[in-house]
């Protein structure tokens, strides 16, 4: 078959069923989607319609696009990433502008995953000294792979958050921790079907993980230290009480890419 009578014929539906259909078959052709376009004609062997028909049945099964190519970009980087990781959003940008806003010599990213925070900060801030943390060790091997292709310079550790740290004070911490309530059924199934857990769910309304980052966080800012979280669509006022209650000043809310409140951070 030809190139645009497989686009064409593609079972996909919803509003990014073209590019995502786009982006499964340039993987199988190892082109890129403008070569698809540019040569709508080209026939594809058997053994490519086969394997691009393959991967547009998991994708009919409601598997992202990202794990089933492996690869999402993320600021400048394009990142590889499993199942074991969080695929990174563009929203998350918007927590690397505000980290690039501060700047500072040390900052911690708790909850790495495929180390796509800490990557792009340390690309941008080359003079800073940026360590990442992550409990899982399947997600640590992500980022390894990650920061040895896309920023060598950051530092990995495995441990729940900075529990048991010995290291110096950070001038900025900032985490995407997971801040979904275990009891939300109103995540989407392809989420809690494909991706991990324990990068989603958290006790306490979603706020545990972020309560045991900002009490920890005190013992590990400098003073003036900044603590940056993402976190769900109406947990500002929850977050912005817990930074207070831990003597934080300077709290405030942001808007993420999308225009929604998803962003708070405090200086000790």
């Amino acid at each position: 078959m030809r190139v645009d009578e497989l686009i064409k014929s593609s079972p996909l539906t919803g509003p990014t069923a073209r590019l995502d259909t786009e982006l499964l078959l340039a993987s199988v052709v190892d082109k890129n989607r403008t070569w698809l376009a540019t040569w709508p004609d080209k026939v594809l062997s058997s053994d490519q319609v086969l394997s691009f028909q393959a991967l547009i049945d998991r994708r009919v099964q409601g598997e992202p696009v990202a794990y089933i190519l492996e690869r999402q970009a993320f600021w400048d980087a394009d990142l590889f990433v499993s199942p074991s990781v969080l695929i990174p959003r563009p929203e998350t940008e918007a927590l690397v502008e505000w980290v690039l806003e501060l700047g500072g010599e040390r900052i911690a990213d708790l909850g790495t995953g495929s180390g796509a925070l800490a990557i792009a900060i340390a690309r941008e801030l080359k003079d800073a000294t940026v360590e990442a943390f992550d409990l899982s060790e399947d997600a640590l091997a992500v980022a390894t792979k990650n920061v040895a292709q896309w920023a060598p310079g950051v530092s990995l550790h495995q441990g729940s958050w900075l529990s048991g740290y010995q290291g110096k004070a950070f001038d900025v911490i900032v985490s995407n921790p997971p801040y979904i309530d275990v009891l939300d059924q109103q995540v989407a199934s392809n989420v809690r079907r494909y991706e991990p857990d324990m990068a989603l769910f958290a006790d306490e309304q979603g706020l545990k993980d972020i309560r045991d980052i900002t009490q920890q966080a005190r013992k590990h800012l400098v003073p003036n230290g900044w603590l940056l979280f993402e976190h769900g669509l109406e947990q500002g006022d929850a977050v912005r009480s817990i930074l207070s209650d831990q003597g934080f000043s300077q709290i405030q809310t942001r808007q993420d890419l999308a225009g929604l409140d998803r962003l708070t951070g405090g200086r000790l």
